[in-house]
């Protein structure tokens, strides 16, 4: 069985029966890439600063109902406390021994920069948005943000009990213009775990359909599907859903794009149900929208 709906995942997470799901395993949008064509209020940080102090993060509802887009929050601090803020809702979802697998890509804070459907400057040729986010703190200019760390963190203080960094090192990046660092050739996996009331952390894990017993995995990068320009590659995920999820056990994709880990995990004899915002991503024959 696969599933898709449309609309917000975390109103969709709601809906699901608590104790339903054995593995999420998701791509969440990258903070300050890509705008995936929606509609997103620039301003929401004038708005909350006549509220409260910049760095206290909104909650979602509040960025959300002024317009704001997963993945375009003004400061990186408000896009981590939101993620966090929908893993917390999806816990009561996730099985006891269940397994959350989360890919996450970093960046380099710039004061000024381009955001277009497909990504920043120079990784699009479509219309772009100027973007500016204050300074201050760690946000210097070329800074590397860390922000799959920074994530990660967050996790933990939350109670989240990480058990891997794997490393998707991608070989055939595309060459860029800078001249004075290296190029971003890799991303993070983590794979969390529920923390018990008592004891350590038992949890679904087949070790025998993972690659191998290293936390490094080489991957190409795939083309984008249906207009989505991030597409999961088969060979990145098939070993987590075959690992972490038993056969006929339910994943969850709640940020699916083009649907390449549900495609994936009904391949592999698992339910899968998948969120999407943005409808036009999903494969053509299995759209529907929830109302």
């Amino acid at each position: 069985m696969k599933k898709y709906l449309v609309g917000d995942a975390f109103n969709l997470i709601k809906e699901l029966p608590d104790e339903s799901i054995d593995l999420i395993l998701t791509s969440p949008p990258y903070w300050g890439l890509r705008t995936y064509g929606q509609e997103h209020n620039w301003a929401t940080l004038r708005a909350w600063e006549k509220e409260k102090p910049r760095w206290e993060s909104p909650s979602y509802k509040w960025y959300r109902e002024h317009g704001g887009v997963l993945g375009l929050e003004p400061l990186p601090d408000w896009f981590i406390s939101h993620l966090v803020e929908f893993f917390e809702l999806s816990k009561p979802k996730l099985k006891a021994g269940g397994s959350l697998w989360v890919n996450l890509g970093d960046t380099y804070f710039a004061r000024w920069s381009s955001i277009r459907d497909a990504g920043r400057q120079g990784l699009g040729s479509d219309i772009r948005t100027r973007r500016t986010t204050p300074m201050g703190r760690y946000l210097q200019e070329k800074q590397l943000l860390l922000i799959p760390s920074r994530f990660a963190i967050a996790m933990q203080e939350a109670k989240w009990i990480l058990r891997n960094d794997l490393i998707w090192s991608k070989p055939n990046i595309p060459p860029g213009p800078k001249r004075d660092r290296l190029r971003l050739s890799h991303e993070h996996f983590f794979h969390f775990v529920k923390k018990p009331k008592e004891g350590r952390a038992a949890y679904y894990y087949d070790v025998d359909e993972a690659e191998a017993d290293l936390d490094v995995v080489i991957c190409n990068v795939r083309p984008g599907q249906n207009g989505h320009s991030a597409t999961f590659p088969r060979e990145i995920i098939a070993p987590r859903i075959s690992s972490s999820c038993p056969e006929f056990g339910t994943m969850l994709d709640p940020f699916c794009g083009s649907g390449a880990s549900v495609e994936a995990a009904a391949s592999l004899g698992r339910n899968a149900i998948g969120f999407e915002i943005v409808e036009k991503f999903l494969p053509r024959e299995t759209r529907y929208a929830t109302g």
